[in-house]
Parts: C-alpha cells; sequence; structure tokens
C-alpha cells in the first residue's frame, strides 16, 4: 500500500508540473494531452502495483480492463468535446447555454458511473470481489486526478 501511495503522489506532482498553459486553446490541448496520454501510460503500473493479481487472476483482468480503456477512450473524447465547447462560449455564457452545458456534464458523469458499473459487473464474473474492489478503488482515484487537473486548467466564470 506505500507503493500505491508513493506512485500516486508521484503521478500528481507529474500532473502539477505538465506546465502552464496561457491560452484557452492551449488549455485544451493540454487536457486533451491529459486525457489521452499522461495518465493512461501510470494508470496500468499503478494498478498492477495496487491490485498485486496473481497470473490467473492477471489473465482475466488485463483482457478486460483494456476492453474498459477503450470504451474510457470514447467517454474522454465526449468529455473532451464539452469541455472545448465550455472555453469557446464562457465569456459570453448565457443562462440557457449554461443550462446546456451543466445538463450535458451531468449526463457525462453518469456516463462514466455507468461505465465503472458495467466493468466492475464484467470483472466480478471472473475475479473475486475484493479485488474488483480494489480496482475500483484505485481506477476513481486516478480518474479523480485527471478531474482535478481538468478543473484547475478551465477558465473561470465570472
Amino acid at each position: 500500500m506505500r507503493r500505491f501511495v508513493t506512485l500516486v503522489v508521484l503521478l500528481i506532482t507529474g500532473v502539477v508540473l505538465t506546465g502552464i498553459v496561457v491560452s484557452a486553446q492551449d488549455r485544451v490541448s493540454a487536457m486533451a494531452n491529459l486525457l489521452r496520454v499522461d495518465i493512461a501510460g501510470k494508470k496500468t503500473r499503478v494498478l498492477s502495483d495496487a491490485m498485486l493479481l496473481d497470473s490467473p487472476e492477471a489473465a482475466a483482468f488485463w483482457p478486460v480492463y483494456r476492453q474498459y480503456e477503450r470504451e474510457l477512450a470514447e467517454f474522454n473524447d465526449s468529455r473532451l468535446a464539452l469541455i472545448k465547447e465550455y472555453t469557446q462560449n464562457y465569456r459570453a455564457l448565457d443562462d440557457a447555454k449554461a443550462k446546456d452545458l451543466l445538463e450535458k456534464s451531468f449526463e457525462l458523469q453518469e456516463r462514466r458511473l455507468s461505465l465503472l458499473r458495467k466493468y466492475a459487473g464484467e470483472l466480478q464474473k471472473s475475479l473475486p470481489a475484493k479485488r474488483v474492489a480494489i480496482f475500483i478503488q484505485v481506477e476513481s482515484q486516478l480518474l479523480r486526478l485527471i478531474d482535478l487537473q481538468a478543473s484547475v486548467e478551465l477558465p473561470e466564470l465570472r
């Protein structure tokens, strides 16, 4: 568990040090890279260290995880589109557009939760519930790191 905490601290440090961006377009590009590359490369190692899968468990887990990651990438594309829409509209945001963006944001949150539920169910077919719970716990923490970084980079409404 100590190794997991160390890896998460290193991951947070890496996320924070991804650089300061100036324009909204640069922010969107930085978030796109973060959503697609930065965390993804570290997630496998963090999950591997945290879950301590034996060989049969690993053989069952990783193919399902790869499918989950493919679906998560599609989700991230939708999320990036919403972020772009927000950054293009935030300076002249009226109530109708704000309401529309809020609704889209809530829908995305529901989609991500549904995705986690779906893959928790898939993994429970071949792994003990405790292993699945560890995956969901670690994955949720990693997703919150991505969320935190994205929220820091977004321009504030005034």
